[in-house]
């Protein structure tokens, strides 16, 4: 009885592990592959040109041209 409990722990614990380790995986992949295309886009302004908080450092930082003018 106690080899077969033993066994039943040991493939329980292996499938829970095997699942933590591929959703690790998974998730790391997705990652770098949305983090490639991100760095590939172009900079985005849905200001217009206007000056605005960069919060998520995706768009280009504001041109000198405003403050100047």
């Amino acid at each position: 009885m106690a080899d077969v409990f033993l066994s039943t722990t040991i493939w329980i614990l292996s499938g829970v592990g095997l699942a933590i380790l591929t959703g690790i995986t998974v998730g790391l992949l997705f990652f770098r592959s949305r983090d490639r295309r991100r760095i590939a886009m172009t900079a985005f302004s849905d200001a217009g040109g206007m000056i605005r908080l960069n919060l998520d450092e995706l768009s280009a930082q504001p041109s000198d041209r405003l403050l100047n003018e």
